[in-house]
């Protein structure tokens, strides 16, 4: 295994657990009709470190749901996180933000499916608010988040 491996999925190890710590800390917000998962702004990092931060946060989902209070039906959400994690990834030299506001459509889409399957709580009123959620997360903070870390001139390490 080369350095550039080895470092990829330390990097990949490092973010699957921060995403599961702070999602486990802020435990009702991030699994409520809100979804206000702050873990989600790591995605911050898929357009600059690439593909590892893509498996830490497919991992960091999946663990992270493991433990949802939807049951093992939210662990069905870490394929849509994957494919969408991924897309923000290809689209990094297209528009990051198209990236990000696919994740969010499509994951608010796919979470609020379930909540309302789960809770019986009315799909529109769910699906407005979990996306609202995620995309404050998401395209408001990750994006902040990405746009800065191009400023303070890190590099992709993703080219």
């Amino acid at each position: 295994m080369r350095l550039r491996e080895k470092k990829g999925l330390a990097f990949a190890a490092v973010y699957a657990s921060v995403y599961y710590v702070v999602s486990t800390f802020l435990g009702p917000l991030s699994f409520s009709v809100l979804n206000f998962r702050l873990s989600d702004s790591l995605l911050a990092l898929v357009p600059v470190v690439g593909m590892p931060a893509v498996v830490g946060h497919t991992i960091g989902v999946f663990v992270t749901n493991i433990f949802s209070p939807l049951g093992p039906l939210d662990l069905a959400n870490t394929i849509p996180s994957f494919v969408c994690s991924w897309l923000i990834f290809r689209l990094r030299n297209l528009s990051v933000l198209l990236g990000l506001s696919i994740y969010t459509i499509v994951l608010g889409l796919t979470v609020s499916l379930l909540i309302s399957y789960v809770t019986n709580i009315p799909f529109l009123f769910a699906f407005a608010s979990v996306t609202a959620g995620i995309g404050i997360v998401v395209i408001g903070a990750g994006y902040i988040i990405y746009r800065a870390i191009l400023r303070a001139g890190v590099k992709r390490y993703a080219e």
